[in-house]
């Protein structure tokens, strides 16, 4: 008798994180998001342009809101104050947020749809960690939990089959 575990992760979920400098407390985030079964409602995500308030520089879109129903709803991974960073591939970083934006809708009405998905990369801030009782809790939370959870997160993701061969 011969058997064998086979496990891979799921297609959609094969997001990957990326870490930013530590300083700017970011992580950076590749997700592809279906689109086929919304329909003409898109990405279904409302967004936002930041601006620096001394010089009037635009600093990135955001995400303002995630439509219910819509593909960023259905997929469940984007989330409210995302920046977007880069849309199948195409850099939106140094460019003015009406640009940004234009080239997120191209990439919509073109390669979106032809393929059935998007890959959005965004930069989110990391959620600040719960207070320590101790020492080992703060060692074992900041060093091993930041290293493990990305682990955990792709664990869950696996779909494994069980195959024997008599």
């Amino acid at each position: 008798t011969l058997s064998l575990f086979l496990c891979a992760l799921q297609k959609e979920d094969l997001s990957r994180t990326l870490p930013v400098p530590p300083e700017n407390g970011k992580q950076q985030l590749m997700f592809e998001v279906p689109l086929n079964d919304t329909g003409s409602a898109g990405l279904g995500i409302s967004l936002k342009g930041n601006k620096s308030r001394e010089t009037g520089e635009d600093l990135g879109i955001f995400i303002k809101s995630i439509i219910h129903g819509g593909a960023a709803y259905k997929d469940g991974r984007l989330h409210i104050n995302d920046q977007l960073v880069a849309v199948n591939g195409e850099s939106l970083l140094g460019r003015s947020n009406h640009i940004a934006m234009e080239t997120l809708r191209r990439s919509m009405s073109q390669e979106g749809n032809v393929r059935g998905m998007i890959q959005l990369l965004v930069l989110r801030v990391r959620k600040e960690p719960p207070p320590m009782n101790g020492w080992m809790d703060g060692w074992m939370n900041g060093w091993m939990g930041g290293w493990m959870d990305g682990w955990i997160d792709d664990l869950k993701k696996l779909q494994c089959w069980h195959i024997c061969l008599v």
